[in-house]
C-alpha cells in the first residue's frame, strides 16, 4: 500500500501550504496548527513504512499473518459493500443515478445548512466587565457613593447587589441562595432562561477621568456569562446611568469581542457628523443590538463653554487679532508662556499671570485694560463677544476627520456576517434614504467587520463582481462554469461521433483550455480572485500532486469526488452543535468562524485518502490480477472496507472529546473538530458507493475513446478493454495479490 499511502500523506501535508502564509490573527493560529498536523502526518508516514511493518511481522509471524488477513479479507460489512458496487456497476443508469444524486444532495444540503461566517471565537474567558455612562461633572464623592450602591444594593433584601456574590463560595447553601437572572437563548434572544450565577471573585469598581467601570472573575469558570446581568441589575439602582456589560473575549481588546463591529461615522464638519451619530445610535437598538460602546463615550453630552469671538471690524481698528486675545485670555487665566530662564543649566519656565485675577468670573476677565497696538487702552469687551454654549467633551479623529465610532456587540447567537448585514439593512441604508444622513457624512463597517471580509478573501475568496463577459450569465461564476462545462461536454461528444478515439480526447483537452483560457482572458478580476483565494491553490496543489503521483488527469479528478460528499456531513454537525449552544446561556456559541474554516482544510486532505485507497486497490487489481474494471472495482471496495472504517472511525472517536466535552480551550477547537467527524463520517459512507460508480464510469469512457482507434483494439468492446489494457504501461501500481486485502 506504499502508493496509496504516500499519496494520502502528500495530499494531507499539501493542503496546508496556502494556508501557512495567510496574515493576522488568523495567519498566526493556521500557521500554528499547520505545521504541527504536516509534522505529525509526515512523522507518521516514516514509523508506518519503517517501524509498522518489522513490528508486524515481528508479533504475528507470517503464518498467523497470512491466517489473519485471509480472515480479514472476508469483513462481512465489506463484502456486502462489495455486492452492491457490483450491482450498481452493471447498469449505467444506476451509476449516473449514484453519482450525480449523491453529489448533487451533497451540494444542495451544504448550501442549504451553511451558516453566516463568523471572525474568531468568543472563547470563555473568565473575565466580566461593565462599562458606565455617567452625566458629565461627577465627582470623586459622587463615584464613590455609586460604588457603595453597586456593592451593598437594597439595604432591606439580602440578596441585593455584588455583596453577596463575592461572599459566597461554591457548593455552600450561601451560593444556592443568590439571586437567579435571566439570560437569553436562541438567535434572536427573544426566549429567556432563569439562570443562578456562580459566585465572583476580584470584583473592583474604578472611576476615572469622569467616567467609571466594573468587573469581576466568576469563581466557576464554566459559568461566567450570567455575571454580565449581575452588573448590570447592580447599576441599574443608579439615576442617569447607563451601563451595558460583557464577558471579555480571548482575542477582542477592551470591550470589544472577537465579532465585535465597529461602525464609523466621519466627516470634515464635525457637527453634521454629531447629528448623523445621534440618528445612528438609537436605529442601532432599535435593530435588536444592545448599547453601542461609542468612542467618544459622551458624544451627545456636551460640556459648557465660553466662548469669546473677535469682532473682525473692531479687532482691526484696535490692531487686534484671534492670537492677541488668547494671549490676554490666558494670562488672566493659567498664565501666559513667555519664554525660558536659565538659571546656571536650569530651565525656568516664565509666564504672565495678572494679578488678582485666580478664579475671575467671565465677566471680569471681559473688563480687563488691555494697551491694544493702536495706543489706545480699552477693555477686552469691545473687541471680543461672549457667547455661552456646549462642546464636544472630546473629538476622536479618522483620516483626518472629526469621528463617532460605535462599536456594536451582535446578541449571542448572531454571526458576524448576518451583523453586518442587518446594520446595512436596517440602520445604515434606511438612514441614507431618508436624509438623516448627510451626503458629506461616510460611514464604514470597521475593526473585525474588516478582517473579516479580509479573511475571506483570503480564504475561500470574492468572485462578487469578477464575471462581467458573457453578459447572459449575469455575473454568476457558478453559471459560467457550468456554460464551459456543458460546451465542453457538447465538443467532446460531437468529436466522439465524427472521429472517435483520441480525436475527442484532444479535443475535449483543447476545448476545455479554451475556454477557460477565453473566460479568464475576458474577465481577469476572475483570475486574480482565483490566484488569492487559498482554497482554490489547496484544491489545485492537491489536484495536481495526485495527478503526478498516479501520472494520470484522469483518476485525481474520480477521488475529488469524495471531497463535496463530506460537505454536508460537516455542516450537519456544525449546525447540531451551533444548536445545542444556543440553548445554554453559560456556554460559547458555536459559529462557523475562521477557525471553523480551518476544518474544513484538514477535511481536504483527509477525506481524499478513502478514495485514493479504493483507486489505488482497484489499479492493482486490474493491472496484476487481470480483472476487469467493474470486477476490479468491486474487490477494492470489499478488500478497502475495513481499513477504510478504521481510519474513520479513529478520526471521528478522536474528535469527540472537543465536540463533547467542555473545559478550557475546549470552545476554539469545538468546530473544528465538529466538522472533521462530520465530514468523515458522511465521506466514509458515501465514498465507498459514489467514488466506485464514478471510477466505473470514468474507465468505462476512457476504454471507449482508446478502443475506438482504427489502429487499436477494434475487436474489443468497451468493458472487455477495461482489463489489463485500461491501466497503460508505467501506471504506479503496488505488487500485491488479489487474494489480499
Amino acid at each position: 500500500v506504499w502508493g496509496a499511502v504516500l499519496a494520502g500523506t502528500l495530499t494531507t501535508m499539501a493542503v496546508f501550504i496556502p494556508v501557512v502564509f495567510i496574515e493576522g490573527e488568523t495567519g498566526q493560529l493556521f500557521g500554528d496548527i499547520a505545521v504541527a498536523v504536516s509534522a505529525a502526518v509526515g512523522l507518521s508516514l516514516i514509523v508506518s513504512i519503517l517501524l509498522i511493518p518489522p513490528l508486524a511481522a515481528r508479533m504475528l509471524g507470517s503464518a498467523k499473518l497470512e491466517t489473519r488477513m485471509a480472515g480479514q479479507a472476508h469483513w462481512f460489512v465489506g463484502e456486502w459493500l462489495g455486492q452492491v458496487v457490483a450491482v450498481i456497476n452493471r447498469r449505467t443508469w444506476a451509476r449516473l443515478l449514484v453519482v450525480v444524486g449523491m453529489t448533487a444532495a451533497s451540494a444542495v444540503g451544504s448550501y442549504w445548512l451553511m451558516p453566516a461566517t463568523d471572525y474568531l471565537p468568543a472563547g470563555n474567558k473568565n473575565l466580566v466587565f461593565a462599562f458606565m455612562l455617567t452625566p458629565p461633572g461627577y465627582s470623586i464623592e459622587e463615584f464613590k457613593r455609586m460604588g457603595v450602591v453597586v456593592e451593598e444594593g437594597d439595604p432591606n433584601d439580602a440578596t441585593d447587589g455584588i455583596r453577596p456574590f463575592w461572599e459566597a463560595e461554591l457548593g455552600t447553601p450561601e451560593a444556592a441562595r443568590l439571586a437567579e437572572v435571566e439570560m437569553p437563548v436562541g438567535t434572536d434572544g427573544l426566549r429567556t432562561v432563569r439562570v443562578r450565577p456562580a459566585p465572583m471573585e476580584n470584583f473592583f469598581f474604578v472611576s476615572f477621568g469622569g467616567g467609571c467601570f466594573m468587573g469581576c472573575t466568576s469563581k466557576e469558570d464554566t459559568n461566567v456569562s450570567p455575571l454580565t446581568k449581575v452588573l448590570e441589575r447592580s447599576s441599574s439602582r443608579l439615576p442617569g446611568v447607563h451601563a451595558f456589560a460583557t464577558q471579555f473575549s480571548l482575542f477582542g481588546r477592551g470591550l470589544s469581542g472577537g465579532n465585535s463591529i465597529e461602525l464609523e461615522v466621519r466627516g470634515s464638519d464635525y457637527e453634521r457628523v454629531l447629528a448623523a451619530a445621534g440618528a445612528v445610535l438609537p436605529r442601532i437598538m432599535a435593530a435588536g443590538f444592545d448599547y453601542p460602546q461609542s468612542a467618544p463615550a459622551n458624544f451627545n453630552q456636551g460640556r459648557d463653554e465660553v466662548r469669546l469671538i473677535l469682532d473682525p471690524e473692531k479687532a482691526a481698528d484696535l490692531g487686534l487679532d484671534v492670537e492677541d486675545v488668547g494671549f490676554i485670555v490666558e494670562a488672566c487665566a493659567n498664565g501666559a508662556f513667555v519664554g525660558e530662564f536659565n538659571d546656571r543649566g536650569e530651565r525656568i519656565d516664565m509666564v504672565i499671570l495678572m494679578e488678582d485675577m485666580q478664579g475671575a468670573t467671565k465677566e471680569q476677565v471681559v473688563r480687563v485694560p488691555i494697551f491694544a497696538p493702536s495706543g489706545n487702552v480699552v477693555p477686552l469687551a469691545s473687541a471680543v463677544t461672549l457667547v455661552q454654549t456646549t462642546a464636544p467633551q472630546q473629538i476622536n479623529h479618522i483620516e483626518d476627520m472629526g469621528a463617532v465610532t460605535f462599536t456594536i456587540q451582535p446578541p449571542k447567537g448572531m454571526p458576524l456576517q448576518s451583523a453586518m448585514e442587518k446594520i446595512q439593512a436596517e440602520v445604515i441604508r434606511p438612514l441614507r434614504e431618508s436624509g438623516a444622513l448627510d451626503a458629506s457624512v461616510i460611514t464604514a463597517l470597521a475593526g473585525n467587520a474588516d478582517k473579516l471580509t479580509t479573511t475571506r478573501r483570503a480564504l475561500i475568496g470574492d468572485f462578487r463582481g469578477t464575471v462581467r463577459s458573457p453578459a447572459w450569465v449575469g455575473g454568476s461564476v457558478g453559471l459560467t462554469l457550468l456554460a464551459a462545462l456543458a460546451a465542453g461536454g457538447v465538443v467532446v461528444a460531437a468529436c466522439g461521433i465524427a472521429w472517435g478515439g483520441r480525436s475527442a480526447l484532444h479535443a475535449g483537452w483543447m476545448t476545455g483550455a479554451v475556454l477557460v483560457g477565453g473566460v479568464l482572458i475576458l474577465n481577469p478580476d476572475l483570475a486574480l480572485a482565483l490566484i488569492r483565494s487559498r482554497a482554490v491553490l489547496a484544491c489545485a496543489i492537491t489536484y495536481l500532486l495526485m495527478a503526478a503521483l498516479f501520472e494520470s488527469f484522469l483518476y485525481p479528478f474520480v477521488i475529488f469526488f469524495s471531497v463535496p460528499l463530506a460537505g454536508i456531513g460537516a455542516f450537519l454537525a456544525l449546525r447540531l452543535v451551533h444548536e445545542y449552544s444556543l440553548g445554554d446561556p453559560t456556554m460559547p456559541v458555536q459559529q462557523f468562524d475562521v477557525l471553523t474554516i480551518l476544518g474544513f482544510v484538514i477535511l481536504l486532505g483527509t477525506v481524499v485518502n478513502n478514495a485514493i485507497l479504493v483507486v489505488h486497490q482497484a489499479l492493482n487489481y486490474m493491472r496484476e490480477g487481470g480483472m476487469d474494471a467493474d470486477q476490479a472495482i468491486a474487490e477494492s471496495v470489499r478488500t478497502r472496507t475495513r481499513p477504510i472504517a478504521m481510519t474513520a472511525l479513529t478520526t471521528v472517536v478522536g474528535m469527540l472529546p472537543l465536540v463533547v466535552m467542555t473545559g478550557a480551550g475546549s470552545e476554539l477547537y469545538r468546530g473544528i473538530a465538529a466538522v472533521v467527524a462530520g465530514g468523515m463520517t458522511f465521506s466514509t459512507v458515501f465514498t465507498l458507493l459514489v467514488v466506485p460508480a464514478m471510477f466505473s464510469l470514468a474507465m468505462e469512457w476512457r476504454a471507449a475513446i482508446f478502443t475506438a482507434e482504427p489502429a487499436g483494439s477494434a475487436g474489443l468492446t468497451a468493458r472487455q478493454s477495461m482489463g489489463t489494457g485500461g491501466v497503460p504501461a508505467g501506471q504506479p501500481v503496488m505488487q500485491h495479490s488479489p487474494d489480499q486485502g
